[in-house]
């Protein structure tokens, strides 16, 4: 048997698999590019062959090569010099006595094409195996959430086009709008997330450093551009799309143009002069700043109807001579992180000297970020 995982590689997933102590394991693939700390073999490394040979029979459709596989450095809880597998049937837990810390441990692991993961994803969505023997890990369970969470965005066109920059390329992007309900849904997905999802590390002799949101966030972005790409047809291989890059300004008359057609391609890659294009992603950024703000602040403008028939109001128009049955609008400052607070725009304003308003309070809670996942992973 094989319980399979998953780790991320800045907004990719790194597919890795555990298996008994008894499982034949054939030699495993490349050294990773990874300059990681001085680490033994994970006793548990299902290997390559078995690696693909479970995602083969998983998902049919799915046929990673071996020969793509590489070794990897995976900070996983530990206990004495005995890792922990992440299930009984793997093997039987370590002496409880003894503390527990986290170690670096090669692994096998497999980096899938984004359509690849996401093809796995789909088969993993509420399944505990995905076929005998072939079960999947929590980690792997709640990137399969997190995709059904990036589909929802894209069914409910939350998302705009843009530019990105990395490693001196630019790139054009389909990127998430995440607001409100969503919001509170992927802070609820991070929490959720066991931290054996960013188990792997690319510093040298430290466990990882990045914050669990940043690392949900940036694959999240990862599964709705690939998404979003796929809905419109691009189906042009990646390295056909290099090759085309240092002319494609010859074939465009603007920035503009070539911004729209990389968002059609495989991987958006934005070829021409540098000053040009950063140029053009300051626009782009100026283009989204509406959207930027509503969704970071911490608060929005609403307003409530009020019916003419509440005891309020029908005291404060016989004051003032009106006639009844009229309408109120209250405008409200309603919290982001807190949909259940509201106060009255008039009064946001009316702290008492000394005193801090609520909605300021409000306005400095950041939401929680994460928690390692229960149990051993």
């Amino acid at each position: 048997m094989i319980i399979l995982h998953a780790a991320t590689r800045g907004d990719k997933l790194l597919v890795w698999g555990e298996a008994p102590t008894g499982a034949a394991r054939p030699r495993a693939g490349r050294r990773s590019r990874t300059k990681g700390p001085a680490a033994r073999r994970y006793p548990y490394d299902a290997g390559a062959v078995i690696l693909c040979s479970a995602l083969h029979t998983a998902v049919p459709g799915l046929k990673p090569g071996a020969k793509r596989a590489e070794q990897v450095v995976l900070w996983l809880p530990t206990r004495g010099d005995v890792p922990l597998a992440s299930s009984a049937l793997i093997a039987e837990p370590s002496d409880a006595r003894l503390p527990q810390r986290l170690a670096p441990w090669r692994v096998t692991g497999l980096q899938l094409e984004m359509d690849q993961v996401i093809e796995l994803l789909c088969a993993c969505m509420r399944k505990q195996a995905l076929a005998p023997g072939v079960v999947v890990g929590c980690d792997l369970g709640c990137w399969a959430t997190a995709l059904r969470f990036a589909g929802s965005v894209i069914a409910r066109e939350r998302y705009l086009p843009g530019v990105m920059q990395s490693q001196g390329v630019y790139y054009a992007r389909w990127e998430p709008v995440i607001e409100g309900p969503d919001a509170r849904r992927l802070a609820a997905l991070v929490q959720q997330m066991p931290a054996a999802s960013r188990a792997l590390s690319d510093d040298n002799g430290s466990p990882p450093q990045l914050a669990p949101s940043a690392i949900v966030n940036a694959v999240v972005a990862g599964m709705v551009d690939r998404l979003v790409r796929r809905g419109t047809g691009a189906e042009v291989s990646a390295g056909h799309e290099k090759k085309k890059t240092a002319h494609a300004t010859e074939r465009f008359a603007s920035v503009h143009d070539h911004w729209l057609h990389a968002l059609r391609t495989a991987d958006g890659a934005m070829g021409g002069d540098p000053a040009a294009l950063a140029h053009f992603a300051a626009q782009v950024r100026e283009w989204q700043r509406p959207i930027t703000l509503a969704t970071t602040s911490p608060l929005r403008l609403c307003f409530r109807l009020e019916d003419p028939d509440e005891p309020e109001h029908a005291e404060k128009d016989a004051a003032d001579g009106a006639s009844g049955g009229a309408w109120h609008v209250r405008y409200l400052l309603q919290a982001a992180d807190d949909p259940s607070l509201l106060i009255q725009v008039a009064d946001a304003w009316r702290g008492r000297r000394g005193a801090e308003a609520p909605w300021r309070r409000s306005a400095r809670v950041s939401p929680v970020l994460a928690r390692p996942g229960g149990g051993n992973f």
